[in-house]
């Protein structure tokens, strides 16, 4: 069961649960912030009722912060439903870490209460205040004075959380401890598996952000070192990438063909006039909606699952980039 929001905050929420639970399916609640829970023996009644999975943002275990910064009416009660839900179900906790909020000593207790309900796994995301962090509608920062976490010093912070409680942590964008996820093909010790892509003999750019690109530069140094070529937009997130990330790039550094990020909010025909202001035409496609799989999606995939997620795009990205960057006779 899942909608735009908060699932608890549905008012047909209980009336749902229960149909559905006559035909004696397995429910999965996700994802909710459990702020429209007033009363959280509701769980009990849910966990009676069939729902055996449930995607929970908790945020911090401590009332007084989940009423202070995410507005929770009754946040006792909406912590009540959580260690009831991790007592009797599969909950994945996810919790926004704002540095000097619920990160530190509180996010410790936060892990440790977790653990100790019983709660299977932890996704962490981190705070986004900035343009180049991915807020592009002019509305940041969303806190003033609030510095987010750099993304290797955010990727560290997941690691270290990862190894000190008995929790499935991941994080987004980065990381997967478990299974080394995003971009498992990067790694050496997977190498033999690049010997699965299909040769590439097209030339072209990729433009992608400032967090793939090391991964990407890795992969086609090894596969194709002169005829790929990978620059990094000022972006952390390439599906936010958008024409005013193309405006400040050094086109000395673009190749005729350039391959975008499938989901970039940017329009083809605005790319090439970009990307083309030197007097130099060139050609822009797209490839895949996703390379890899973020901390939010790995949770729940197996290292082979990953591994053929990222085969599968790889395997159009470079489909992408014969077609597009295909040596012409003139």
């Amino acid at each position: 069961i899942s909608g735009g929001g908060g699932v608890s905050c549905y008012p047909y929420l209980e009336d749902l649960i229960s149909n559905l639970s006559q035909m004696q399916l397995p429910i999965h609640l996700g994802y909710t912030s459990g702020k429209g829970i007033d009363d959280g023996d509701i769980a009990t009644q849910f966990l009676n009722q069939g729902v055996d999975e449930v995607t929970y943002t908790i945020f911090a275990a401590d009332p007084k912060i989940r009423k202070e910064w995410m507005l929770d009416p009754t946040p006792e009660e909406s912590l009540k439903a959580a260690q009831l839900f991790a007592e009797g179900a599969d909950l994945h906790a996810a919790a926004v870490i704002i540095p000097g909020v619920n990160d530190g000593a509180v996010l410790q207790n936060t892990c440790e209460k977790l653990e100790e309900w019983g709660a299977k796994a932890l996704m962490m995301m981190r705070f986004a205040n900035s343009y180049d962090q991915g807020l592009i509608l002019g509305n940041e920062p969303v806190v003033e004075g609030i510095v987010p976490h750099e993304p290797l010093q955010f990727e560290e912070l997941v690691k270290q959380i990862n190894s000190e409680y008995n929790l499935r942590v991941t994080g987004t964008p980065l990381s997967d401890p478990t299974i080394g996820a995003p971009f498992i093909l990067a790694k050496d010790e997977y190498e033999e598996f690049l010997g699965i892509l299909p040769q590439v003999t097209g030339e072209a750019t990729l433009l992608t952000s400032k967090i793939a690109a090391p991964f990407l530069k890795k992969i086609f140094n090894k596969i194709a070192p002169d005829n790929v070529n990978v620059v990094a937009t000022k972006k952390d997130i390439a599906c936010l990438m958008t024409k005013q990330d193309l405006e400040v790039l050094d086109l000395d550094d673009i190749k005729d063909a350039v391959i975008l990020p499938g989901r970039a909010f940017i329009h083809q025909m605005d790319a090439e006039r970009i990307l083309s202001q030197d007097g130099k035409s060139r050609l822009v496609g797209y490839g895949p909606d996703t390379l890899s799989v973020d901390g939010e999606l790995s949770s729940g995939m197996s290292e082979e699952e990953v591994i053929e997620h990222e085969l599968g795009s790889f395997i159009d990205l470079i489909q992408a980039i014969n077609f597009f960057g295909m040596k012409r006779a003139f």
